[in-house]
């Protein structure tokens, strides 16, 4: 009879075993989760007409930094990367007061804002032309924002 719940107490530890080992993979996937989402970018962006100037701006306004991978700049399907050509076949190259280009792996840190053009510009009319940005978080996860100018 002592066999017998030796046997047994020795099953019931090892179901013991594999359930706290269960519910410890459960619970590092599940901080895991939390970790990425406790630093994810936010990307936003603004457009500001003001004293005939435009302002188009980015920022961050997740809790962890955004890691721009690429910027690319579409003007009637073509493809550019840089504002200097995209603003030249748009025809508004002459009214640029202000072009920033970034590069790859530019962060952009939480509550951070970048302007990246500034623009003369009398009225609301579209200029037709598109940025993808293409960026990161610390934990490789991909992001992507469109704005259309």
């Amino acid at each position: 009879m002592s066999s017998r719940i030796e046997k047994l107490s020795h099953y019931g530890i090892v179901v013991i075993a594999v359930v706290a080992v269960v519910v410890s993979i459960w619970q590092v996937r599940i901080l895991q989760n939390h970790n990425k989402l406790s630093v994810k970018p936010l990307m936003d962006f603004l457009i500001l007409t003001e004293d005939s100037v435009m302002n188009l701006s980015i920022s961050n306004r997740g809790i962890g930094p955004a890691i721009i991978q690429d910027i690319t700049y579409v003007y009637e399907d073509s493809v550019h990367g840089e504002w200097y050509s995209v603003l030249s076949q748009a025809g508004v190259l002459e009214d640029a007061i202000t072009q920033m280009n970034y590069g790859k792996n530019t962060v952009l840190s939480p509550d951070t804002e970048l302007i990246i053009l500034r623009l003369k510009k009398k009225d609301f009319e579209p200029i037709g032309i598109s940025l993808d940005i293409f960026y990161e978080s610390i934990y490789e996860d991909k992001y992507e924002m469109n704005i259309r100018l």
